[in-house]
């Protein structure tokens, strides 16, 4: 597994499309402790702070009707990590959405890359709120955003789920 850490980027997604598209292999991993223009779904932004949350894009290589499966893979494997590193039980709101007691936890952006109508690559990016205390979140998300130490009342390092994450979607994508 190739990861390359960046301080800060505008999008993790943005930056594994563009190593995709440069030939990066499947499983290369880009992650960020802080993203300026995190996105999530229809474009919506994604609060990404610096330090408090897992900011990561894993480039893969699937087959075409794998790709559809690519969203509710990723948000298992996620769930997983979570519960495993944390012991916090988070729910999957489909298709590509974790929350905890109804509040967005994290988010699964998958995009792909094309030539012609062949998939050359997808994307899996993931963000998950780790460290926030509710202050840290903007005020229009305060009432429907939630932290993993919010959550489970606990201080964890966002590194400390990279590697669950990754291995599990990998694992999930490549069945």
């Amino acid at each position: 597994m190739d990861i390359i850490r960046l301080a800060s980027c505008a999008s993790t997604n943005d930056e594994a499309k563009r190593l995709a598209r440069e030939g990066a292999p499947e499983g290369t991993v880009v992650t960020a402790a802080q993203q300026t223009a995190g996105r999530g779904t229809q474009g919506r932004p994604w609060h990404s702070g610096r330090g408090e949350g897992l900011f990561v894009s894993i480039i893969l290589r699937p087959p075409l009707p794998a790709i559809g499966l690519l969203p509710l893979l990723a948000a298992e494997a996620v769930r997983e990590a979570i519960e495993t590193v944390s012991g916090v039980k988070a729910e999957i709101k489909r298709p590509n959405d974790l929350v905890w007691a109804g509040r967005k936890l994290g988010g699964i952006l998958c995009e792909s890359g094309y030539v012609g109508d062949r998939l050359t690559f997808a994307v899996v990016g993931v963000g998950l709120n780790i460290g926030q205390s509710r202050d840290d979140f903007p005020a229009e998300l305060r009432p429907t955003a939630v932290s993993i130490g919010m959550a489970g009342g606990t201080t964890l390092d966002p590194e400390s789920f990279l590697v669950p994450v990754v291995a599990g979607v990998l694992a999930r994508a490549r069945r």
